[in-house]
C-alpha cells in the first residue's frame, strides 16, 4: 500500500512540474503562416499577415516581400513546417507518446498512460489547434505554437514554452548559439528546486547569482569556465549557507564578460 501511494505521489508532482513548464512566451493578434530560419542566424523568423517576416525572438517585423504577394502554401507546408509531424509525441518526457485533443474551445496535451492533463488551454469563442513544435527562438527548446479561430479572417496564435528540448525530437537543424541567452527557469514557481538553461557563444567565465528582492545576494550557483554551447544549472532553493530560503519572489542573474541578463523567479512553499 505504501509503495502504491509512494507511486502515485512521485507520479503527480511529476505531471504537475511538467505542466508548470508551459509557459506563455508570446500572444501574436494574427496567424502564423510558416516558421523556419531565413536568414541563417539560428533563430526562427515567422511569416504573417501575407507579406511581413516577424523576429522570432523579439517578435518586432524584420523583413517584407512584395506588397499583394504571399507564401505559397503548399510549398510553405513541405519546407517549414516539417516540425508538423511532432504532433503526437512524449511532451512529458516519460518515454511514451502523448496525445493532443480538441474538446469545444480548449485544446490539452493529454498523457493517456496515467490519465492526466500535461497541459490546457481554454478561451470561450476560440477554437484552438495545433499548428507547430519546433525551436523558435533558438535556445534549444522547442515552443509549441497553436493558432487560435476567432472569426472570419481573425485568429491569434499562442507560443507557449515545453519541457523539450530539440535534441528529444532529433531534429537534425541543432545548431550552436547565436548570442548569450537566459532561459526562464522551469518549473516555476518552483518547490523545492528549479533549473536554470543558459547559453554561450565563446569560452567565457560565466557566473549565475541569485538575489532576493531586496537586491541582496542569496547564492552564486555557478562560477566556472564554459565553453561555447548550452548548459544548464540547478538551484535547490539554499541560500549561501546551505538553508532553506523562505517562499517568495527572486532574481537569477547572468554575467558573462560585461553581458549581464536576470529574470525573475518565484519559490512556493
Amino acid at each position: 500500500m505504501r509503495t502504491l501511494l509512494f507511486t502515485f505521489i512521485v507520479t503527480f508532482y511529476s505531471l504537475l512540474s511538467f505542466a508548470q513548464q508551459f509557459q506563455l512566451e508570446a500572444t501574436l493578434e494574427k496567424r502564423i503562416r510558416a516558421i523556419f530560419d531565413i536568414d541563417g542566424d539560428g533563430i526562427c523568423e515567422y511569416i504573417a499577415d501575407t507579406n511581413k517576416v516577424y523576429d522570432g525572438f523579439t517578435h518586432d517585423l524584420k523583413y517584407t516581400f512584395p506588397a499583394g504577394s504571399y507564401l505559397d502554401w503548399d510549398n510553405a507546408h513541405e519546407l517549414v513546417n516539417p516540425g508538423g509531424h511532432w504532433k503526437h509525441t512524449d511532451y512529458n518526457l516519460d518515454g511514451k507518446r502523448d496525445l493532443i485533443i480538441n474538446q469545444d474551445d480548449t485544446f490539452m496535451v493529454f498523457d493517456v498512460v496515467n490519465n492526466a492533463i500535461l497541459f490546457e488551454l481554454s478561451h470561450p469563442g476560440e477554437s484552438i489547434h495545433f499548428e507547430n513544435l519546433i525551436d523558435i527562438d533558438g535556445d534549444s527548446g522547442v515552443e509549441l505554437v497553436l493558432t487560435a479561430y476567432i472569426s472570419s479572417n481573425i485568429y491569434k496564435t499562442y507560443i507557449y514554452s515545453t519541457p523539450i528540448i530539440t535534441s528529444v525530437l532529433g531534429e537534425s537543424n541543432v545548431h550552436s548559439p547565436k548570442e548569450y541567452r537566459l532561459k526562464q527557469n522551469f518549473p516555476n514557481p518552483f518547490n523545492p528546486s528549479t533549473t536554470i538553461r543558459y547559453s554561450i557563444t565563446s569560452p567565457e567565465y560565466v557566473s549565475i547569482k541569485v538575489y532576493d528582492v531586496s537586491g541582496q545576494l542569496v547564492k552564486e550557483i555557478t562560477k566556472d569556465h564554459n565553453q561555447a554551447g548550452e548548459y544548464e544549472v540547478v538551484w535547490d532553493g539554499k541560500n549561501k549557507f546551505g538553508k532553506r530560503v523562505s517562499s517568495g519572489t527572486y532574481f537569477y542573474q547572468l554575467s558573462v564578460g560585461d553581458y549581464v541578463e536576470a529574470k525573475k523567479m518565484i519559490l512556493l512553499k
